[in-house]
């Protein structure tokens, strides 16, 4: 993978509005689970082309890659209110995508896959409606 973010790099020091290298580079980073690095450069091909849904499909997966980071390191295996916080974002995500044609489909097929994970009105409820993240392994979306 350190491969893959070197090459991603030179590629974005020569085209840095590159939208799919700063993507690519942002879901390396996801999977090396450096999220902050990984948000960061998901933002960059958002600023790029802010109309081009790559990038926000690309932002909504690195959130997905952070729950599943997050969880696993809990002993429970089950989510909490703040995984479940961070689900909503990635499926807003998945919404934003939607403004370009190319990804409706994809993004649409992600939020149906989602929507279970969201809060219940219940959760809502007995949290107050809280839509702050709390869990420090979440720091990084501050």
């Amino acid at each position: 993978m350190s491969e893959a973010v070197n090459t991603y790099k030179q590629m974005v020091n020569y085209y840095p509005t590159n939208v799919s290298a700063l993507s690519n580079l942002a879901l390396t980073y996801a999977t090396l689970k450096n999220f902050s690095a990984a948000r960061s450069y998901a933002y960059k091909a958002r600023s790029a082309d802010p109309n081009k849904g790559e990038s926000y499909m690309v932002m909504a997966r690195i959130l997905e890659e952070a729950v599943e980071y997050c969880s696993g390191k809990r002993d429970k295996n089950e989510y909490t209110y703040d995984d479940k916080l961070v689900f909503e974002q990635a499926g807003a995500e998945y919404a934003r995508a939607k403004r370009d044609p190319n990804y409706i489909s994809q993004a649409d097929s992600r939020i149906k896959a989602l929507r279970p994970f969201y809060r219940t009105t219940e959760e809502k409820f007995l949290k107050n409606n809280r839509t702050t993240i709390k869990d420090s392994c979440y720091d990084w979306l501050k």
